[in-house]
């Protein structure tokens, strides 16, 4: 059934244009000819991306995956070296440093999750 042909049913009344866009979240834009310019396939996908980064929680996903593992590192590095001697580092590095290190990763990280969440209950709020 083509898109002219449909007098009735969810798309009634509706333009061409719009009857392609009706369900979809990003529209179609198209040339006077009804062909998908090339250059806007790669404007939906960085559109599709700048929403994905800021209509979504991946990002809030994405830090408290980090801070995971970060405290799974941390248990590593400690199981690892459990009841040995003291490594001998590059640089002067030792395993104080290593563990501080992925501590203020970690959370840094839920610092950011919890500054995010309690920024959106304050918008759901009012």
């Amino acid at each position: 059934m083509a898109l002219d042909e449909m007098d009735s049913g969810p798309f009634a009344g509706l333009g061409a244009n719009e009857a392609k866009t009706a369900y979809s979240a990003i529209p179609i834009d198209e040339d006077s000819d009804g062909q998908t310019p090339p250059h806007d396939i790669q404007g939906h996908q960085s559109r599709y991306h700048t929403r994905l980064l800021l209509d979504t929680w991946f990002p809030e996903i994405l830090a408290v995956a980090f801070s995971t593992g970060c405290l799974i590192a941390i248990v590593a590095v400690l199981l690892a070296y459990n009841d040995k001697t003291v490594p001998q580092l590059p640089y002067g590095i030792t395993l104080n440093a290593i563990v501080s290190i992925l501590a203020t990763a970690s959370r840094s990280s839920l610092i950011y999750t919890v500054a995010t969440s309690i920024s959106q209950l304050k918008w759901c709020w009012f």
